[in-house]
Order: structure tokens, then sequence, then C-alpha cells
């Protein structure tokens, strides 16, 4: 009888990276913590300032928490900031105050910057790297200087490229001065994200991974398999509110990954299925990682309309997982659990009312059009509230803090990649190239739509190193997607492509950093969970382009056509899992894996004839597997 590791516990994400303050730096970290957290639940709009004090504020206060809690390198202190940061953290909070102080004077000799200004605004792009280098990574930075360096140098380049070139003065006035550029929409997005973190931390202090665990083995105890499939609820989910992709593999994963393990599953693909998961949770309705308010504000729709178009694709998204994940654990004859191994029906129920209302009433409130800090914070007080009725779940005051300080850890890490992202998307729009680029994808796919959609996967894939995936498709957004709808792609099906390729960047090999980030946990080389994860999540590739040539995936047409596309889609998707697990009604011979493969994506695609073309080939490997089972088994007897 396989052992099941009962209330596998979250273990403290990426401890590496983060420092662990004692003494009297403790108590300071988390009183200044809290308040910081505390500040992002202020509803803006019902304050009575201006909304760019918010974000200066916001910035200058993460800010001081990156270099509070981000060492400079691996040796430094892990037990308080050293005098370097300290430096960091005075130089943060001199560039915040000097322009809350001085805005109006500020913005009168915008043109015209005095040398505290260019001083100050030199230290203040300093620390904004700095601040993504601790936290993303040596990439992300390499890109910003690069883009600071095509600002300064492009007069000098060919084509389309070149642009009238910018003085150093110009640059750095742009980025620190004018409240509409890194102050302003990715500043103004993070502002409204780290409370959907904290959401997440607080559902994982709520046990919620022991929940997922029990669900799955409850609902699925009596099938093949059923141990892998708390990654897909659990990862996906709690993705769905944290932003990065590489942020909840590193934290889920502390919870899925060992559980797969034990179930004695191969390390690569348990591992894959913790990345693949996790990426699906920032493509997953309500939250999308906070993609869907980013597409709601960017493209003008309301957001009801962003969460109901997108989730038919994440439905068959999580579907095409899950049976990957159940043909491999036929193919591996992994057996269901007993049941003395089943967890009891009443306390399964209690547990999921205590998770699940609170995002139920989460929804509710959105969609009435409750501001978001508003809706999280009734959330986070019923999930509080909710876990004084069972015992094991109950949030007193150290989970409280736990769940806040925790949230913040990672809220810091994705706030001060938008910082650095902002840098890059300011310069594609202060140069012009931006632009540039609609006329470079039409010139360089020569009008073809499939190639176009080729490159903006390209260009997706070059930016996905280290980037939130909001931030990646805030930078597609600005860059491929006015190409794409330029194109005749309608505009709603081509941000939700852009947001599954900015997703998809974090699985694809040999750079998927989500795979790097679950490394520990699997204690397999990263490019064989990659490779597992870009296998498993073929569809994240796949049904964004499905979407923009048919929109009924979208829930927009008649409802037939819906219904058909839905009905197709859904055999295609475990024909896709099939396929790519070479395991249908038995082991797949390769040639029928490829015509199965070939057949699912014509039931993918919304068309008739392709459905029916599809439908045929499908169903007849189906029926040839069918009856080449019932033969081997009838030879067996024998």
């Amino acid at each position: 009888m396989i052992e099941i590791k009962k209330g596998l516990q979250m273990e403290e994400p990426i401890s590496y990276k983060y420092r662990e303050l004692s003494g009297w730096w403790h108590i300071f970290g988390v009183i200044i913590t809290v308040a910081v957290a505390l500040y992002h639940f202020i509803d803006v709009p019902n304050f009575g300032l201006p909304y760019f004090i918010f974000r200066y504020i916001h910035w200058m206060l993460i800010a001081v928490l990156v270099f509070i809690y981000f060492p400079a390198l691996k040796n430094s202190r892990r037990d308080r900031p050293t005098a370097i940061d300290l430096a960091c953290t005075l130089g943060c909070i001199a560039v915040g105050t000097y322009v809350l102080f001085n805005y109006d004077v500020i913005i009168s000799r915008l043109e015209a910057p005095v040398i505290t200004d260019l001083v100050l605004g030199a230290l203040f792009i300093l620390l904004v790297l700095e601040g993504g280098r601790r936290t993303a990574g040596v990439p992300l930075v390499v890109f910003a200087v690069v883009f600071l360096a095509y600002a300064l140098f492009g007069q000098a380049m060919p084509g389309l490229l070149k642009h009238q070139g910018y003085h150093a003065t110009q640059i750095i006035s742009h980025l620190y001065l004018n409240a509409n550029v890194i102050f302003a929409y990715l500043l103004s997005l993070s502002l409204r994200l780290v409370p959907f973190v904290i959401l997440g931390s607080f559902l994982q202090k709520a046990d919620a991974g022991l929940l997922f665990q029990d669900l799955s083995l409850l609902m699925n105890g009596y099938f093949t398999g059923a141990p892998r499939r708390p990654s897909l609820l659990f990862s996906g989910l709690v993705g769905s509110f944290t932003g990065s992709s590489t942020a909840n593999v590193t934290n889920t994963g502390s919870v899925t990954v060992p559980l797969m393990k034990n179930y004695g599953y191969n390390p690569a693909f348990a591992g894959g299925v913790e990345v693949v998961a996790s990426a699906g949770g920032q493509i997953l309705p309500p939250v999308m990682g906070v993609a869907a308010f980013v597409i709601a504000d960017y493209i003008g729709v309301p957001y009801e309309k962003v969460i109901l178009a997108a989730l038919v694709p994440a439905i068959l998204y999580f579907i095409t997982l899950y049976f990957m994940v159940h043909f491999r654990a036929l193919k591996d004859g992994i057996p269901p659990v007993t049941q003395e191994e089943r967890p009891e029906f009443s306390k399964v129920i209690i547990r999921a009312v205590i998770i699940f209302t609170p995002l139920v009433f989460l929804v509710a409130l959105l969609i009435l059009g409750f501001s978001p800090p508003r809706a999280v914070f009734v959330s986070l007080l019923l999930i509080i509230a909710l876990s004084w009725f069972k015992a094991d779940m109950r949030m007193g005051l150290k989970k409280i803090l736990e769940a806040l300080l925790s949230g913040m850890k990672k809220a810091v890490e994705i706030v001060a990649a938008l910082a650095v992202a902002a840098i890059m998307i300011s310069i594609l729009m202060m140069t012009g190239l931006s632009l540039n680029f609609i006329v470079m994808i039409d010139m360089w796919s020569s009008g073809s739509l499939p190639v176009a959609l080729a490159i903006t996967l390209g260009v997706s894939l070059f930016f996905g190193m280290g980037i939130p995936t909001v931030a990646k498709y805030m930078l597609l957004a600005t860059l491929a997607a006015p190409a794409l709808v330029f194109m005749g792609t309608p505009l709603l099906a081509t941000h939700l492509l852009i947001l599954y390729f900015a997703a998809a960047s974090d699985i694809t090999p040999p750079l998927g950093l989500a795979s790097y980030a679950v490394e520990d946990r699997s204690d397999t080389p990263p490019l064989l969970v990659s490779l597992e994860a870009f296998k498993l999540g073929l569809a994240l590739y796949i049904l964004p382009v499905c979407f923009v040539y048919g929109a009924s995936l979208l829930l927009q047409g008649n409802s037939s056509e819906i219904i058909i596309a839905f009905a197709t889609a859904l055999l295609g998707c475990t024909g896709l899992g099939a396929a790519m697990q070479g395991y249908f009604v038995r082991e797949l011979s390769y040639c029928y894996r490829v015509l199965l493969f070939v057949g699912s994506l014509m039931l993918i695609d919304v068309g008739w004839i392709w459905d029916l073309i599809g439908l045929f080939l499908v169903g007849g490997i189906f029926l040839l597997n069918h009856r080449s089972k019932k033969l081997f088994a009838q030879n067996q007897e024998i």
C-alpha cells in the first residue's frame, strides 16, 4: 500500500532567496511589511488624493522591502540588511519623497530638468534595475539595459529600428519625472496586483493544499492516476492569484511535487505537471494572474466580458492536462488508492466550503463593481472568519502575520520586475519602436497571419526570461498586438492570445524558467522538466491560434456554434492527451500517435470540415486501438 503523506505543508518559498531577519530587525521587518500590505488595501478612488501619489508611495514602499529582504549576493548577510542595503533603502525614500513634495514645481520644468532632478533620476533608474536584479535575476536587467542603450544610440540603427536619438538627460527626465511613464500603467497595475498575491498566500496558509489533495483523492480515488491531479487543481487556482508562473511553481511545488513523487511517479514528469499547472493559472479566470483586469483596462471592455471569453479556453487547457496525466498514469500502470487511503467526505466538504466561499464572494463583488482591493479584503476576512469553523484550519494572529509576510515577499518580486519592464515599455513608446514594429511584423510575415503569429510567439519567448506573465503581456500588447489587430484578428481574441503566449514562455525549453524553479523539488535537471512541461502544455500554444480563427471558443456567436465548437474541442483535447502520452485504450504506435495528433488538432480547430476529418481520425484510432486491446486479451487467455 502506498503511504499518503497527509497534511503536507507549504515550505517557505525559495527560502535561499529571502533574508530571515533576526532580533530587532525581525520585529522591524514584520511591522513595515504589515504596514505596506495594509496600504495596498486602501480604496484609492475614495481616498481623495491624486492617483499618481499612491503609485509613487507604492513603488517607494515596495523598493524598501526589496532591499530589506533580498540580499545583494548569495554570500551576503542573511540575518540583517547590510550597509549597502540600508543605503539603497535611503536612496529609494529620497527619490520617492523628492517627487512627492516637489511635483508641482517639477512638472513645470519637465523639459528642462535641474541637476537635482537628473542626479536623483539616475539614482532612481539604478535602484529599479538593482531591485529587478535581486528579485528576478540578471537576464531581465540585461534586457532593460539593452533598451536604454537603444534609446541612447538608436540613431545609428538601420531601417525601421532607427530613431532620432535621445540624450541621457532626456531619458532620465522621461523615466523619472514623467508620471505617465514608469509610475503610470504598470505600477498602477502592480498596485492592484499585491492584494491578489496576498490572497493566494492566505489560501496556502488555510491549508488549500491539503484540501486539493483530499478533494482529488475523494473524487478520483477509484481511478488510475488520482494522486497527480492535486497539482492541476491546487497550482492552477493559486497560480491565478500570483501573477508569476515561476513564483507559483516555487511555492505550490513544495506540496504537489513531493506528493506525486511519493506515489512513485517519474520526478521529471511530476515537475512538469507542476510547471504547466502553474502556467495555466495565468489564464484561469477569475483573476488570471491579474491579467483579467489589465486586458479589460487596456482594450476598454468590461471585466466580466474578459473572464467569460477566457473561461472555455482555460477549461479546455486543464482538461487537456487532465487527460495527459490520466493516459500517462494508465501507461505507467499506477493503481488507484485504496478505500483506507481516501479521506472522509464530510471533512473534505467542510474544508472545501471554507476555501471556496471567499472565492465565490470575490468574483461576485468584482462583477458587482467593487474595487479589487475592497473585494479581496472582504474575501480575506471571510477566509479568516470561516477558518474558525474547523480546528486545524483556524487562522490566529500568528498565521495571519505569516500569510501577510509570505504574500508580500512574493508580491515584492513581481512588482520589482514590473518596474523594470516599465522601463522597457517606456523606451518602446519614447522611441516609436512600438509603432514601427507593426510595419516590421507585416513586412516579415508578408501579410500572412500564421507567420505573424509565429513571430509573436518568438518575440514572447525572447522576452520571457524571468519576467512575470503580466509584464510580458504588456510588452507584447505594446509590440505585437497592434500588428495582429491591423491584420484583422479580433481585438479581445488577440489580447488573450498574447496572454497565452506570455504564459507559454515560462514552460518552453531550453529557457523555461518555471522548470528551473522546480528543480530543487523534483531533483531532476531543469531541461528534462522543461521538455516534459512542453509536451504537457502543448495546448497553451494550440488553443490561442484556434480561438483567433474561430470566436466560438470565446463564447461569441450563436449557441449551436458554441456548443459544437466546445464538444469537438473537448474530443480534440482528449485525443491530444493520448497522442502526446502514447496511450489511448492501450499503448499507441508512433504512426497512430501522429495520426491521432493531427486529428486532435482538426477537432480543436473551429470549422465543420476539419471537425469531420478529425472525428474520423480520432474515432477510427480509438476503435482500432480498442479492437487491438480486445484481441490481445483474447490471445492472452488462450
